[in-house]
């Protein structure tokens, strides 16, 4: 049986994904300051998400060593889809 810890981290990632995914519908071009408070709440969440998933996820940037739910946050933080356009 999970514990309750389990199942409140899951529930804060994906309610958060879920709200930032509705605001990124609302709000279609956002500002740089929204767009930056958007990925910091979606690295967090993803970080809830990922702290149910199992396994062992490392990564190694230049100055960033992070292991578990933390790598995935870095990730998703350090991802920057508008950069790419």
């Amino acid at each position: 049986m999970a514990r309750l810890d389990t199942y409140l981290a899951f529930a804060f990632g994906t309610c958060f994904c879920a709200v930032l995914l509705f605001l990124a519908v609302v709000i279609p071009e956002p500002s740089k300051n929204t767009a930056f408070i958007f990925r910091v709440v979606l690295s967090v969440a993803a970080g809830g998400v990922g702290a149910v998933i199992p396994g062992m996820l490392k990564i190694r940037l230049p100055y960033v060593r992070a292991g578990g739910a933390f790598a995935l946050a870095v990730m998703v933080y350090s991802f920057n889809p508008p950069a790419l356009l």
